[in-house]
């Protein structure tokens, strides 16, 4: 839409509020400039780089976990080493966890049209031999977190409590064309 805008010279707030819908919407999305013409991608980047920062997180040891927590909700779960390209100003939290290693949680500071890099060292655990094979150092701070708490009182609230009268009934599937 932004785009469009531009081409028909419509005022400029209008033209960045339609950037700006669009960056919410997806803040990872890049320009293709072999594209895009460049006017156009200059004044999107613009919009961009005044609401989305990125952060390069790399450990040691690599391949560590990587769960990006906002209140007490999993935004984001992947392996390091990543790109986290987000809106500023959010409050997001850093976990990085790997099996046999302590746990590292930091909150996570992003600068509006930069890149920056997070390198972490994890920690051997101490108790990692006590540990059963297999066990996730994350789940005792997902349990501490209340995530599984909150988590099982909506499915409580929407599938017990909600019963049968809430469901509807789905239509049928159409009719095949014949020829």
């Amino acid at each position: 839409m932004g785009f469009v805008l531009t081409r028909q010279n419509a005022p400029l707030y209008e033209v960045n509020a339609a950037f700006e819908q669009a960056v919410k919407m997806d803040p990872k999305r890049q320009l293709d400039e072999l594209v895009i013409p460049p006017d156009l991608t200059e004044k999107f980047n613009a919009v961009r780089d005044q609401l989305v920062g990125c952060l390069y997180v790399t450990t040691e040891p690599i391949d560590a976990n990587l769960m990006v927590v906002q209140n007490d909700s999993i935004v984001f779960n992947m392996a390091t080493p990543t790109v986290l390209c987000e809106l500023v100003n959010r409050n997001y939290q850093l976990l990085l966890t790997k099996e046999d290693y302590e746990e590292q949680f930091m909150p996570l500071n992003l600068t509006a049209g930069t890149t920056d890099t997070l390198f972490v060292t994890l920690k051997p655990s101490l108790s990692s031999s006590k540990q059963k094979k297999g066990k996730k150092s994350a789940w005792g701070w997902v349990a501490r977190g209340g995530i599984v708490a909150a988590a099982a009182a909506v499915l409580y609230k929407t599938v017990v409590e909600g019963g049968d009268e809430n469901l509807e009934e789905l239509p049928a599937p159409p009719d095949r064309p014949s020829q």
